[in-house]
């Protein structure tokens, strides 16, 4: 079978509610994962593959399984990360984060801190960019910092990864610079309107905030911030689109300096930064 009969085969084979364009990226991902391919083939070239894993890998898809934990990766910042499911699929949205973070950070040496960091996708690719950074990577979950410690191993950067809980006082790290996070922000009520593949399959503790609060972690980042950043420090979060307003209020009225407002590439409030005074 060349190439163009096989990703015709594993389009029809994946039975999946979805756009035309989605279904032929999963079906790319598949034949990649399956032919170990290291480059785009030709639309002729005949391909060698496991029929019975090919078949696998679309049962799963089929059940709504997101393909990147199908295949255990998911491309972030131009680089590959393991995935499963102890940890978020990094988003494009998140992309933009670390993408803004690295436009207004431009000094060559920071103390960093990413906060809930799951697969260690901010932190890494932090690090990655601006080697002479120090990046301390935290999460809740021992089985996600196993998966940034896969990740930020296979990256070589030098990152410090520590177990913390943010609804806890304690972390044992002062005088940083930047303070990054995405942290669980999608309130519980909302998880019916949630995609299949996402609510049935991502870790809820990643997802979801506190029943009572909504803005519950956002509040811990301010708490944080405002004892271990150093005067003129800055926080970048991600958050909720829907919650845009009432973050910003927050951080405006605990203090915060220069507090922004930024709106991915699809127009929705996403992220927002601040400045410790000083």
């Amino acid at each position: 079978m060349n190439n163009k009969e096989l990703f015709t085969h594993v389009v029809q084979a994946i039975g999946m509610q979805a756009a035309d364009s989605e279904r032929a990226a999963i079906a790319r991902i598949l034949i990649d994962k399956v032919a170990g391919r290291s480059k785009t083939p030709r639309a002729t070239d005949h391909v060698l593959y496991d029929e019975h894993e090919l078949l696998q890998l679309i049962a799963r898809v089929n059940r709504h399984e997101p393909v990147q934990y199908v295949v255990g990766e998911a491309w972030f910042y131009g680089h590959p990360f393991v995935v499963n499911p102890a940890v978020l699929i990094p988003r494009p949205e998140t992309e933009e984060l670390v993408g803004w973070v690295l436009e207004q950070e431009p000094r060559a040496a920071l103390r960093v801190w990413d906060a809930a960091t799951g697969s260690g996708c901010i932190g890494i690719s932090l690090a990655r960019e601006r080697p002479a950074w120090q990046v301390l990577a935290s999460d809740i979950s021992p089985a996600a910092l196993q998966v940034a410690l896969q990740n930020a191993t296979a990256a070589g950067v030098a990152l410090t990864l520590l177990q913390h809980d943010l609804a806890l006082d304690a972390i044992p790290v002062d005088d940083l610079d930047v303070i990054v996070s995405n942290p669980p922000y999608i309130a519980p009520e909302e998880r019916p309107a949630l995609a299949v593949h996402v609510r049935e399959f991502e870790p809820a503790l990643a997802l979801f905030a506190p029943a009572h609060d909504a803005l519950f972690f956002y509040k811990r980042l301010i708490f944080f911030a405002q004892q271990l950043l150093r005067p003129g420090g800055r926080v970048y979060v991600e958050m909720n689109e829907q919650l845009g307003l009432e973050t910003d209020r927050l951080f405006r009225e605990a203090g915060f300096k220069d507090v922004e407002l930024k709106n991915d590439l699809s127009g929705k409030h996403r992220m927002l930064s601040a400045r410790q005074p000083g």
